[in-house]
């Protein structure tokens, strides 16, 4: 098994794009975010995030996201709201201005999250919820040009319409309300993963604190200590450091070992230790394992099925 870490193109501009909004939104990693929806909306992380239900449905086609969405039918949206699904990134408009996040999309299974953007969209507290995003847990083609974004249970959250662009503003550029449009980098983003190797078992749960199995050495680096680690909340939150840099986000592991995850803002520090937060952000799929003396281990695949890092449980 190959052992590759690094960090990646997706991270690194999805993260570039959240840190520059995030400057000036006074984010910091230290804190898993907390949703905002109720615990009886938010699906078991470890459970398959499509819900069961005998209404038909349209192959699910992550590629049918992209582009620049009307929001209505959901919490808190009204005729500002829209929605624009970017390779990597998500920017949702509000009568406040803008917020940027991250979004992942596996067949019809979706997460998306936001924390950084206009000042006007904070409040003392952090960014204002969005409840209708917190709680989407998949999507569905409606099938006249219309996509409806779903919770776990099944219940429709929000409706999406491409119908026009956000509103001018003086202090926003018009830039940023471009439809955003399908490339190569994008096909090749929302393209299905690897299946894991023959000879490991799918991972099934996740919640915990882990620790990397391998990092490099910090003998050479006088006054710095690395402590690398991922700690995964049972309500789909996770934080994780690569040893300086603290990164979180959320997450959902279905019950094939495919990962869903975003990643919020993170500082940028070089620093021994292992690239944990920039595994998870870009894993696709997740195997689990033991060590020799039983302990539970979980190793973390990009979408070519490359091994990225090893966990071991605390």
């Amino acid at each position: 098994m190959t052992i590759r870490p690094r960090v990646t193109g997706l991270l690194g501009l999805a993260t570039a794009s959240v840190l520059l909004l995030g400057a000036c939104a006074g984010i910091g990693g230290g804190t898993a975010p907390s949703p905002s929806h109720d615990a009886e909306t938010e699906i078991e992380p470890t459970a398959d995030p499509t819900p069961a239900t005998s209404e038909p449905k349209e192959p699910a086609d992550p590629l049918a996201l992209i582009g620049m969405w009307r929001v209505s039918g959901a919490e808190g949206a009204d005729a500002s709201t829209y929605i624009s699904f970017d390779t990597y990134q998500i920017i949702l408009w509000r009568e406040c201005g803008y917020l940027m996040g991250s979004w992942s999309v596996a067949g019809d299974a979706l997460l998306g999250e936001v924390g950084g953007g206009s000042p006007t969209c904070f409040a003392d507290d952090g960014v204002l919820p969005v409840p209708w995003l917190d709680n989407t847990r998949e999507f569905r083609n409606a099938g006249d040009g219309t996509i409806e974004l779903r919770d776990a249970a099944g219940r429709p959250t929000a409706t999406l319409d491409k119908d026009g662009t956000p509103a001018s503003r003086q202090d926003i550029v018009d830039s940023l309300a471009a439809p955003p449009v399908i490339t190569d980098v994008t096909r090749a983003w929302l393209s299905p993963a690897a299946a894991l190797p023959d000879d490991v078992t799918a991972a099934t749960d996740l919640v915990g604190r882990w620790l990397p199995t391998e990092t490099t050495d910090d003998d050479n680096v006088p006054g710095v200590t690395s402590d690398p680690y991922a700690e995964f909340a049972s309500d789909g939150s996770y934080i994780a450091s690569d040893g300086c840099n603290g990164g979180m986000g959320r997450w959902a592991l279905r019950k094939d070992g495919v990962l869903l995850s975003t990643s919020g803002a993170s500082t940028l520090m070089m620093c021994p230790g292992a690239a944990v937060p920039s595994w998870i952000a870009t894993a696709k799929t997740v195997s689990s394992g033991s060590t020799a003396d039983g302990v539970t281990t979980v190793t973390l695949w990009d979408s070519e099925g490359v091994a990225l890092g090893t966990l071991v449980r605390e």
